[in-house]
């Protein structure tokens, strides 16, 4: 069995093979998740195209000629079942794209002038509470990867929920279950997580 999965990237977001490298939204080397975006191109009317890994293991290589990726698939330990006490899956009831990194949370009732000071770029912002969409553009703005809400105003979620992709970023609004909100989220705080859309799910290492 190859030890190596192989992505067509050129084939699979219709551009040219050595283009390929301008759509990677992950570092070649670092360790991708199953389900985890490896790939984007943008399109017209807010569409775009996606590939996620098939698969967990490290991105290997991508050949400038073909737009092949290779990734090299993790070897299954058989001391471990996936997924059992390594991490934490929490639910949401609203999600947007994919992302990982470490979650920084800011609080409760953050402001856009309370974002002007602050170290974003790259980390998955975690709020105890949303009151204003604005904060989340401004977010973006900063270089948040993602970022994840214990608690929103029905109004402005389902405001969030009709603009859907065309928002283009990532984001989460836990579920009912899972409103401890503030103290769940402030207990997560530097922890690395995996924000899933396609899963409505926040991943926690523990």
């Amino acid at each position: 069995m190859s030890q190596f999965t192989v992505l067509d990237l050129g084939q699979l977001l219709g551009i040219k093979p050595k283009k390929a490298i301008n759509y990677l939204q992950v570092e070649l080397g670092e360790k991708v998740d199953k389900d985890q975006l490896l790939a984007r191109k943008k399109g017209l009317l807010g569409k775009a195209k996606e590939v996620f890994s098939p698969v967990q293991g490290v991105l290997e290589r991508l050949e400038e000629e073909t737009g092949c990726l290779f990734i090299k698939k993790k070897e299954k330990q058989k001391s471990k079942k996936a997924g059992s006490k390594s991490a934490k899956r929490v639910k949401g009831v609203f999600a947007l794209g994919h992302c990982r990194g470490k979650m920084f949370f800011l609080g409760s009732g953050i402001k856009l002038k309370d974002l002007k000071a602050k170290k974003l770029k790259d980390k998955v912002v975690a709020l105890g509470r949303l009151d204003s969409k604005g904060v989340i553009f401004k977010a973006a703005a900063l270089g948040v990867k993602g970022i994840v809400v214990g608690q929103m105003k029905n109004s402005l979620l389902a405001d969030i929920s009709s603009l859907g992709e065309k928002l283009d970023l990532n984001l989460l609004v836990l579920s009912e279950e899972e409103e401890k909100k503030e103290k769940f989220l402030k207990k997560n705080d530097k922890k690395k997580v995996i924000l899933s859309g396609k899963k409505k799910s926040l991943i926690i290492d523990k």
